[in-house]
């Protein structure tokens, strides 16, 4: 890749203009979020109906696009990614999602802090239907893009491959080769529900909540006071050993309302960030059982952001 994040600074973070109050830390943010364990696999059944508890919260920073832009590429340079505390937003971001080509949607997850810039993920996206986004976990520091092109071709076999897994880092998970791979699927034709199948941690599904759910939305965070105006949630499916789906339970939520989405941004503008709520973990029989990583719900749920400017037009 021949474009570096340490090559955009801060003050150009999106190709439409940043302004101070997406990097401020003054916004209307509520100051906490309460630290808890997801249910036990006894109430996975009715998991649609326990309130979720997140432990980890992020703030994701994008402009999206609005409804009275004009229809052509408006997908931002570099999204930045805040952790979000008791006290508030970070000052500086902890992850960089950055799309080193203007005309195409292929993208890069590295850590803000690191000078090296090493791509954590990597999004890539190609031309054509029957083509759907693949997410490619781990680190890439001698991959190029031709590579990348060749390993992707075979992605139709990603979700029936098995993989023996490890983790390196506390947000990376990895198979023997260093990577993991699966695209990112709809569920059906005009349907806005997203499924993917990660080799480590299992089968997941992005939707969107009804207006029945979000009117009767709980959250034990104290960063979120009322109802959110778009709740986007990704879901870890169980299934029995006959394939059929025994039980869900909530891993992440992306609320978007007043005080969470990004600051300038409205209820119409297709893509844009908000507070990203994460409960990772959960407490099993032999200690506590990893559910996902940070890094593979961030990335797929930026995927689920440029899919809503893409239905935008």
């Amino acid at each position: 890749m021949s474009t570096t994040t340490s090559e955009i600074p801060l003050c150009r973070l999106s190709n439409k203009g940043y302004t101070s109050s997406l990097l401020s830390t003054n916004s209307s943010f509520s100051t906490s979020h309460v630290s808890s364990l997801a249910p036990t696999e006894q109430s996975l059944t009715s998991s649609r109906s326990v309130i979720f508890k997140p432990a980890t919260s992020l703030q994701i920073q994008a402009a999206g696009k609005s409804v009275s832009s004009l229809p052509i590429s408006m997908y931002e340079l570099c999204i930045p990614i805040f952790t979000y505390e008791e006290n508030g937003m970070a000052k500086r971001p902890k992850w960089l999602s950055v799309r080193p080509k203007r005309k195409s949607g292929s993208c890069v997850l590295v850590d803000a802090e690191d000078e090296s810039q090493t791509t954590i993920a990597r999004t890539t996206y190609r031309f054509g239907p029957g083509r759907p986004p693949v997410v490619r976990i781990g680190r890439d520091e001698d991959r190029s893009e031709e590579d990348d092109e060749t390993d992707l071709a075979d992605y139709h076999d990603l979700d029936n491959k098995a993989a023996s897994a490890q983790v390196f880092d506390s947000n990376i998970s990895t198979n023997k080769s260093g990577v993991e791979e699966f695209p990112l699927k709809v569920k059906r034709i005009l349907s806005r529900t997203t499924h993917f199948t990660s080799h480590r941690y299992g089968r997941f599904e992005w939707h969107y909540c009804s207006r029945k759910e979000k009117a009767s939305f709980t959250s034990k965070s104290t960063t979120v006071s009322s109802p959110p105006r778009n709740l986007l949630v990704l879901e870890k499916i169980f299934k029995n050993g006959h394939e059929r789906e025994i039980g869900r339970l909530r891993v992440a939520q992306l609320i978007r309302g007043d005080g969470t989405r990004t600051p300038g941004t409205k209820y119409s503008t297709a893509g844009n960030g908000g507070r990203l709520e994460m409960c990772l973990e959960r407490d099993g029989e032999e200690g506590m059982e990893v559910l996902i990583d940070e890094v593979t719900v961030l990335s797929t749920v930026l995927i689920m952001l440029k899919k809503e400017i893409d239905d935008q037009g």
